[in-house]
């Protein structure tokens, strides 16, 4: 599988800027993609309403979530991700600047893939990526 699509779930747009920068430096960037709130976020996934053309909103090879968000949390995204059997493979790293070990083992046990601190340098997460099966295709 190549990593096409990544699909960037945070409602903080200094963040996303940061991301989008660091992205673009590793050459990863054209695959980005961000949404404000995990309702999208799920929206997105399920193909719903704006996002229901896969031309323009393309399943996400990975998703990455922040986990305090409006509307819909990360654990919510996550819950109702691994609750779909056509989603329940989709690589789901946690970018959050929570450091409470209850919020860490709640997203193990929703099944996160990784779960990276926000102080985490961006370096951290993209040689993560890089590291994920078909990620150099």
């Amino acid at each position: 599988m190549a990593i096409k699509n990544i699909l960037y779930a945070e409602d903080n747009p200094d963040d996303v800027v940061i991301i989008k920068i660091a992205f673009r430096r590793a050459g990863l960037s054209s695959s980005l993609k961000s949404v404000d709130d995990g309702e999208d976020a799920i929206a997105w996934l399920k193909g719903a309403g704006v996002y229901a053309d896969r031309e323009q909103y393309p399943l996400p090879d990975v998703l990455i979530l922040d986990l305090k968000m409006p509307k819909k949390s990360g654990f919510d995204v996550l819950e109702w991700l691994r609750g779909q059997s056509n989603h329940q493979d989709l690589p789901a790293i946690v970018l959050s600047s929570s450091d409470d070990p209850r919020d860490i083992e709640r997203v193990a046990k929703l099944g996160a893939t990784k779960y990276f601190k926000k102080s985490a340098t961006c370096q951290e997460v993209i040689q993560y990526l890089k590291s994920l099966p078909g990620a150099n295709s």
